[in-house]
């Protein structure tokens, strides 16, 4: 009778322990990224009166905000400053937001535009994310963190929020 043996042999620990590096290495980027999209929301939903304010002026005047006090902000842009945002400006109806060092690393010293257009049929603004940064103070956030606000390549401006 042939002696039996129990356990488990180097291959297949060798593949479990693969496979789990695999899988931890997957987790780590996903959670990477949700972190920032939330970094970015937290910013865009500090921004939201500011986008209502500039939509506003815009509807009212049919021209965009030239800049932070033409939509009656302050107009210094530091002074709208968040957790993760080191300022917001406003120039030529383009909102633009400075992430500061508190954001993630990954979108950290970086810029989101959001340009507003008026849509004279409907009679409302429409936002669309831009990948240019305004000036060569930071660069633009990569697209795959863009918030829902922006059209994500759909080619379709989201109305105000």
């Amino acid at each position: 009778m042939a002696a039996y043996r129990a356990g488990i042999s180097l291959p297949e620990t060798l593949l479990a322990i693969a496979t789990t590096a695999i899988l931890a290495a997957l987790a780590v980027a996903v959670w990477q990224t949700h972190t920032v999209a939330r970094h970015v929301d937290s910013a865009v939903d500090v921004v939201r009166p500011i986008l209502t304010v500039v939509a506003r002026a815009y509807l009212e005047s049919g021209e965009p905000p030239r800049r932070n006090a033409d939509a009656g902000l302050a107009a210094d842009p530091a002074s709208h400053r968040s957790r993760y945002l080191e300022s917001v400006d406003v120039r030529d109806g383009t909102v633009s937001l400075y992430f500061g060092h508190r954001a993630n690393p990954s979108i950290a010293g970086r810029t989101l535009r959001i340009e507003a257009r008026l849509d004279e049929a409907r009679a409302q603004v429409l936002w669309q994310c831009l990948e240019m940064s305004p000036d060569d103070r930071s660069p633009a956030l990569p697209r795959r963190y863009w918030p829902e606000l922006c059209d994500r390549g759909t080619g379709e401006p989201a109305a105000t929020p």
